[in-house]
């Protein structure tokens, strides 16, 4: 039938299928507008589609937990071709390693040939052909060389479908490479692929196996936006392979009277994902987003064993799958999208609660750096007060020099002076016999031993007497060489009173007991001249290494107050820059937080944008309804007004025709 009548005007049936798809026009416009007016930080968390704004679902997960498998079953591969079909897509590769060499999309083949798009579509009549194809694929990725703008598509032969499926999810199905390859190359090219892919997909099946959960864990996921199953869970679905396969599964449902239920298994599936230590509350993941599911050889093992156990589970399994099926349908309507801009508010709420908690762990982080800055900076402030501290006990002793050394010099010729005195007396009381003279040396040689062993230097002023405080047992005077000289002191005179033959002087004989005097009183000054020397020549010595010592104790302290300032200047600005650092973390919060609540109170504002454009357009299309020329124009118009009211009801209560 013709579109158009002869006189070339629209039939209407074309006139009514040309406002049918504009049904819906105006809430694709409100929707444009609301997400053109959130912030980057909420904006990423709505899908976008490819680069044409075309609707998909990816699928991901590790490397060999048979995420292929999945999307080939859910496609409507029949099991006695899917050895066949997972054989070929291997491209060569050995089982162990990642078979999905770079994103892929399956399709059905128009007929029993292989298709394979990549740069350009090639037909390929056998297996093996297509088999080399695929591995030559591989062979760019491996070398770098592979350089994807889009998914390769790949058709496969419709004989390897079921006869009772039409084969296709009509939607499209990214599978996305395995996570965690075996080498850098291939794990540089699962990134690229996530971070093209994944942020964007209307829909996440994360695939794992049941029997390792850690899939889930949040320390483990490093790729964008796969860490969202918490944050937006509605854009996921957890889906376990093998789960049916361990022993303590098959015990699980044996423990159950009467018939299994997919709320059962999910709720189990549940309870071992909180196993990682977080609680996993159906207000965060609804129960309908878990699907453990079995398919495969695996599963056909089950069946084979004829035990009873395929035949009760399986019914729960097709009923998980139909379920999975039609939320993938659903997921890259055009509805979705509207309804998860709806929802606006619940993705705000774990956004900020999981965004929340990072940016308190940051601040947190900066706190602790700033705290033990703070203690950084009083440490170097106290050492910097005690250098001050024991540089002002610090005497200027290089000033106290001269004074210090004049007044050695004055103390011991004040010693040298007593003793001349007492020499004087100690030679009147000489007897006229030799033993008198050995007595006289003896005490005048232990009296000038005892003046220099006892003598300290004289504490003229407080300068010298905080000077000379303290005096240490290494610094004291040394007697024993003081005693050795003395005993050498006298030679002339031990010689003289040797050769005399008798112990008594006969002065009216001979005038030799005038001689030995005037010898002994030589040799007496000499002793008190050896005496004094050594006495300056010790002190002195003290008194300059004491000097040596204070001045650089001196140079010490100043150079400890020296650096003691630049450490404080050092240590000052980085924790001024730490502090600016935490209150920019603070702000940062702050800001994020009211930023988040501003969004949150966009889901009122997006009904309001999609009531307002509704409205608009529904007026319109009355205008247009009462100004139109014909009657069944005007018919159309009304009817096409209703269907957009209709069409209002889908979108807020989530129901598709």
């Amino acid at each position: 039938m013709n579109a158009r009548d002869p006189a070339g005007e629209p039939t209407l049936a074309a006139r009514w299928a040309q406002l049918s798809a504009q049904r819906i026009k105006w809430a694709f416009g409100a929707y444009e507008h609301f997400i053109g007016s959130l912030g980057e930080e909420m904006r990423a968390h709505f899908p976008t589609g490819d680069a044409r704004g075309e609707a998909y679902v990816v699928v991901f997960g590790r490397t060999q937990v048979g995420k292929t498998t999945l999307l080939l079953d859910l496609m409507g591969v029949s099991p006695q071709h899917a050895a066949r079909v997972s054989r070929v897509l291997r491209g060569g590769r050995e089982i162990g390693k990642s078979a999905t060499a770079t994103a892929m999309e399956y399709r059905r083949s128009s007929d029993d040939r292989w298709r394979l798009y990549w740069r350009a579509e090639q037909v390929l009549d056998d297996d093996n052909a297509m088999e080399r194809e695929l591995g030559k694929l591989r062979e760019n990725m491996s070398s770098g060389r592979l350089v994807v703008d889009a998914p390769v598509k790949v058709s496969i032969p419709a004989s390897c479908f079921d006869a009772a499926t039409d084969g296709t999810l009509h939607v499209r199905m990214l599978d996305l490479p395995g996570d965690n390859p075996r080498d850098d190359m291939e794990q540089k090219h699962v990134t690229d692929m996530a971070e093209k892919y994944v942020p964007n997909a209307d829909l996440i099946l994360l695939v794992g196996r049941a029997d390792d959960l850690s899939f889930l864990n949040p320390d483990s996921m490093t790729l964008p936006r796969i860490q969202d199953w918490r944050i937006i869970p509605q854009r996921f679905r957890i889906v376990t392979t093998y789960s049916f396969t361990p022993d303590s599964q098959r015990k699980a449902a044996d423990s159950v009277d009467g018939s299994l239920d997919t709320k059962y298994f999910r709720q189990r599936l549940r309870e071992q994902i909180e196993t990682f230590g977080r609680p996993l509350p159906e207000s965060e993941v609804p129960p309908d987003l878990l699907f453990p599911l079995e398919f495969g050889d695996s599963w056909a093992n089950q069946a084979a064993r004829g035990d009873g156990f395929y035949e009760r589970v399986n019914p729960v399994v097709e009923l998980l799958k139909q379920q999975l099926r039609h939320d993938i349908e659903e997921s890259a309507t055009q509805y979705g999208r509207l309804r998860s801009a709806i929802q606006v508010h619940v993705t705000a709420d774990n956004v900020k609660a999981v965004h929340l908690k990072q940016l308190d762990k940051a601040l947190e982080t900066e706190q602790a750096k700033l705290a033990e800055l703070d203690k950084e900076h009083a440490q170097v402030a106290k050492r910097l007060d005690l250098a001050k501290q024991k540089m002002e006990l610090l005497v200027d002793v290089g000033a106290l020099q001269e004074q210090v050394l004049a007044a050695i010099e004055s103390d011991c010729q004040v010693i040298a002076d007593r003793g001349k005195e007492r020499s004087g007396q100690l030679r009147k009381e000489l007897d006229t016999n030799r033993k008198s003279f050995y007595l006289q040396i003896v005490r005048y040689s232990s009296e000038l031993l005892t003046q220099a062993r006892d003598y300290r230097p004289a504490l003229l002023d407080d300068g010298e007497e905080i000077f000379w405080t303290k005096i240490t047992r290494e610094e004291e005077f040394d007697a024993v060489r003081l005693r050795r000289a003395l005993d050498d002191g006298f030679p002339a005179t031990y010689m003289k009173l040797a050769k005399y033959a008798f112990d008594e002087y006969f002065p009216s004989l001979s005038n030799d007991f005038t001689v030995d005097k005037m010898l002994l009183e030589v040799e007496m000054e000499g002793a008190a001249r050896t005496v004094i020397k050594q006495l300056v020549e010790h002190w002195k010595k003290v008194a300059k290494d004491r000097i040596e010592r204070a001045e650089r104790e001196k140079r010490c302290a100043e150079s400890h107050i020296r650096r003691g300032r630049l450490d404080l200047d050092e240590v000052g600005g980085r924790r001024t820059a730490q502090c600016e650092t935490v209150a920019a973390r603070e702000h940062e919060r702050e800001s994020f937080s009211k930023r988040l609540d501003s969004e949150r109170e966009a889901s009122g504002s997006f009904r309001r944008h999609l009531d307002e454009a509704y409205l608009s357009a529904f007026r319109e299309r009355m205008r247009e309804a009462r100004a139109a020329d014909t009657s069944s124009e005007s018919l159309l118009l009304y009817l096409s007004a209703a269907q957009m009211g209709e069409e209002r009801r889908n979108i807020l209560i989530g129901q598709q025709p």
